[in-house]
């Protein structure tokens, strides 16, 4: 028997069957995982953010239509995310500066130069 796609997951899941789910985040959770480390540049709070990504995308199914696949709208969820967290994290840093780049979706941000020492690290 070939391995059900999201959207047969989709529709178990929509009927009440839990483990339907739990199946979507074993089969996107490395792909998830790995954009949010790469965008926000921090295992830990990577971490974090992919389960975020994951109960936000659970919270959110009655708003999936499937006019896109379940992997795009998922990786939108993700990328919204990450971007959220950094956006607060620049908020909580006085001075410091962002830029957000469009080919990649992510936040590049750097603290005032009197921060940096004269190796031109921030300390930590």
């Amino acid at each position: 028997m070939p391995p059900m796609g999201d959207n047969e997951l989709l529709d178990r899941i929509r009927a009440g069957e839990q483990e339907a789910f739990a199946e979507l985040i074993r089969r996107h959770h490395a792909w998830v995982m790995g954009l949010c480390a790469a965008t926000l540049n921090d295992s830990s709070l990577a971490e974090d953010a992919a389960q975020e990504v994951f109960l936000k995308a659970y919270k959110s199914l009655t708003q999936f239509h499937g006019r896109a696949s379940f992997a795009t709208w998922l990786h939108r969820i993700a990328v919204n995310q990450c971007l959220d967290l950094l956006r607060s994290k620049a908020r909580r840093s006085p001075g410091m500066t962002c830029w957000i780049r469009k080919e990649n979706a992510s936040i590049a941000c750097w603290p005032p130069r009197r921060m940096r020492n004269a190796a031109g690290k921030t300390p930590i």
